[in-house]
């Protein structure tokens, strides 16, 4: 009873305090007859002259907030929205608004007012990133007689990169100048939108993860402008398709008028069309690119330390996949009848990741994972041969086919 006496003043009826402490009107007038027979908490509500709300800053749902004037503290002229955000200690920059209330009563010659401003933080608005007028050269197709030279980069989970990483990795990007980057899943964490319970430092909202991973995707096109890049989703990825679905369904494919790329497709939140990447717009599980006959790219769905020897159980050919991260190779010699050829050799690879390792994004017990952060490289001849090799990031250091090494 005395948590409400210090919550009534704040509300101008027993319905608007019902609200604050989640419970039915009905109910708590129940618990007011038997608890409270002086009638101490509807004495206690705020009860202007006529109309208004109590004033001061209250905290609404999801985030959501809203800052009311006090009627009997105002400036000789109305408050303004921004003003009023100031003086309760918010930063309009930081603050959407998305209601302005005005009331006003008493005396014609002196009258009262009073400005509730409702609002809600941008960080949980959903923002495409701004390409500061930065535009992409459209790339230029390379014809030459050397091996195809194929990246598979996995698991950002950004904004949880790891920004040495990143920093050698894309060093390394402009002295290979490959012929094809494949995003091979997961570039976003999408933390704030899972099932699984926030944890302290892994908790970034939707609008950062995009921001992060869209920059990770421009420093990926301005160091390799002629290279061909795809865009797989992952599971995370997934998450805010999955958001949309359950809770807005029919958001799911709005589009604006005479468009036909949804509004929240990523391939507009990205700007995939202006960086020139090509985006797989697949289910993650399902999604796959082929740089050669032989050999498929996939996010990957197999886990545990026998990824590798599962995949060559189950798919056909060859396949690298993210999903794990972790790096490993893992050839299997299958005998033919074929006089040609009597032999095939097939390769099971996990591609590593370029996720910061340490605490394990908050997801692993313990937070000490057996993951590897790295990439892989395959060089792909016309025929379909293929040969791949691991690019490895230890501390400070990005180890590279060909004895190159980059260090922070």
């Amino acid at each position: 009873m005395e948590e409400l006496l210090k919550l009534a003043p704040r509300h101008p009826s027993i319905a608007s305090l019902a609200r604050e402490i989640g419970v039915r009107a009905g109910t708590l007038q129940a618990r007011l007859r038997a608890e409270d027979p002086e009638n101490r908490i509807v004495e206690a509500l705020y009860q202007p002259e006529r109309g208004g709300d109590p004033p001061g800053f209250h905290e609404g749902p999801e985030g959501t907030a809203s800052v009311t004037s006090d009627p009997s503290n105002s400036p000789p002229a109305p408050w303004k929205p921004e003003e009023l955000l100031k003086a309760h200690g918010l930063d309009p920059e930081d603050w959407e608004i998305t209601r302005v209330r005005g009331n006003r009563w008493g005396n014609p010659g002196e009258p009262m007012h009073q400005l509730r401003v409702d609002v809600i933080p941008k960080r949980l608005l959903l923002q495409i990133p701004d390409l500061e007028g930065w535009s992409a050269p459209k790339p230029r197709p390379r014809f030459t007689p050397d091996p195809k030279r194929h990246i598979t980069i996995s698991d950002h989970h950004a904004p949880h990169h790891d920004k040495v990483f990143h920093r050698l990795f894309l060093d390394y990007l402009a002295d290979e100048q490959p012929d094809e980057i494949d995003v091979n899943g997961d570039l976003f964490d999408f933390a704030t939108i899972s099932k699984h319970r926030e944890r302290e430092g892994f908790a970034q909202g939707v609008n950062e993860c995009l921001e992060s991973g869209f920059h990770i995707l421009m420093d990926y096109r301005s160091v390799c402008p002629d290279a061909i890049i795809k865009l797989k989703r992952g599971n995370h990825c997934e998450r805010l398709l999955h958001a949309i679905m359950d809770n807005v369904r029919e958001l799911h494919r709005v589009r604006p008028a005479g468009e036909e790329t949804p509004a929240l497709d990523l391939r507009r939140l990205l700007h995939l069309d202006r960086l020139h990447i090509d985006y797989v717009d697949e289910e993650w599980d399902r999604a796959r690119t082929r740089p050669s006959a032989k050999l498929t790219i996939r996010h990957g769905y197999a886990t545990g330390k026998n990824a590798t020897n599962s995949m060559l159980s189950k798919l056909a050919g060859s396949t690298v996949q993210g999903h794990t991260h972790r790096l490993s190779l893992l050839f299997r010699t299958e005998h033919t009848e074929d006089e040609d050829e009597p032999t095939v050799t097939r390769m099971g690879a996990e591609a590593g990741c370029a996720c910061e390792i340490d605490e394990g994004l908050g997801y692993v017990a313990g937070g000490e994972p057996d993951w590897q952060q790295g990439a892989l490289l395959s060089y792909v001849w016309p025929n379909g041969d293929f040969l791949s090799q691991p690019i490895v990031y230890v501390p400070g250091r990005l180890l590279a086919p060909g004895g190159k090494r980059y260090v922070a």
